[in-house]
């Protein structure tokens, strides 16, 4: 009651964990959980937890199509981070999203005129971002880029960097650098939205996981 985090949606993350976690305990055995081959991160490092940019594109993307992503923009049915960010930038500010995904909320800001900037690892998203952009007749900026690298961006090159649900995927030291990265190439402000990291079922599905 009185949440701020999605007050008005029943977020089904915290179910999907504890199932995982529950799954993970008692069904290790079968052939559900096998080990498979590790995956290769952007990095070129091979880590069990590590998705390909496609399968990341994939799951954010979660079947949905461009035009769905758009018509959802041009209707004003915006996710709640996206009223924060209208609220921290100014009109004619140029504005980077660091893990652009389905570009939803930079294809809103672009609405309210912003000039955006999308960077993702996985071209897939960005491909599909400029699909979403080009269908509410509004041009974007992309970068095709790992964050964990440093970012192709020159110094105070944007004015505000932001990212909404990028940063508990990384460790601290990744962390540390991903932020150090903003800092550099925003002239006035980095932004990070996260989950609520004292919740629980996000504690224990982040542990299994």
């Amino acid at each position: 009651v009185e949440a701020d985090y999605f007050p008005a949606v029943e977020v089904s993350w915290a179910a999907k964990y504890a199932i995982d976690a529950w799954l993970r305990e008692n069904c290790h055995q079968t052939e559900l959980f096998t080990p498979q081959k590790p995956l290769t991160s952007p990095a070129g490092q091979a880590e069990t937890d590590a998705l390909t940019a496609e399968q990341w594109h994939r799951a954010i993307a979660s079947g949905q199509s461009p035009s769905e992503i758009a018509s959802r923009v041009r209707s004003g049915q915006v996710p709640t981070w996206a009223t924060e960010i209208l609220e921290l930038t100014h009109s004619g500010e140029r504005v980077l999203e660091l893990g652009s995904g389905t570009a939803e909320i930079s294809a809103f800001l672009a609405t309210q005129g912003r000039k955006t900037v999308l960077l993702d690892y996985s071209r897939e998203s960005l491909v599909f971002g400029n699909w979403v952009f080009s269908q509410l007749g509004l041009e974007t900026e992309t970068v095709a880029g790992d964050i964990r690298q440093p970012l192709a961006l020159p110094d105070n090159s944007v004015d505000v960097v932001w990212s909404g649900g990028v940063l508990e995927h990384f460790s601290d030291d990744e962390i540390t650098h991903i932020l150090r990265e903003a800092r550099r190439v925003a002239r006035r402000l980095v932004v990070s939205f996260v989950p609520n990291a004292k919740s629980m079922a996000y504690q224990i599905g982040r542990a299994h996981v």
